[in-house]
């Protein structure tokens, strides 16, 4: 699971999708628009990751990069964490570079999520 885009658009789900996903899991995926372009990230058709309080046990965490200068190293920089049953708005990145992470625990699993990125 996971995975480096880049691009304009493209399209990912949680391992399974639309089936439940996979206990004791973390997935990263890496999301690179061209220079001058602002990443979109929709979820999709649904979102089912189990609920807890604070998102403490599954959820999806979203990040974007900072980068002082051009050559200098990336900082991923925590934007929201996600979970439950609710379609999340769009998010739209404030810069070219996203980050989704995915854990999963041993308890509850659901059946995941879509993601289509767009500019």
């Amino acid at each position: 699971c996971g995975g480096k885009f880049h691009g304009l658009r493209g399209n990912f789900s949680s391992h399974g999708f639309p089936e439940d996903y996979e206990a004791n899991t973390e997935c990263e995926w890496e999301i690179d628009t061209p220079a001058g372009y602002h990443a979109v990230i929709s979820f999709t058709t649904q979102f089912d990751v189990e609920t807890s309080s604070n998102c403490q046990n599954d959820y999806v965490q979203v990040y974007h990069a900072e980068q002082a200068e051009p050559h200098a190293p990336i900082t991923w920089v925590s934007d929201r964490r996600l979970c439950g049953k609710q379609l999340p708005q769009p998010i739209n990145s404030s810069g070219s570079r996203v980050k989704l992470l995915f854990h999963t625990n041993g308890d509850v699993q659901g059946s995941g999520f879509q993601v289509r990125k767009t500019v």
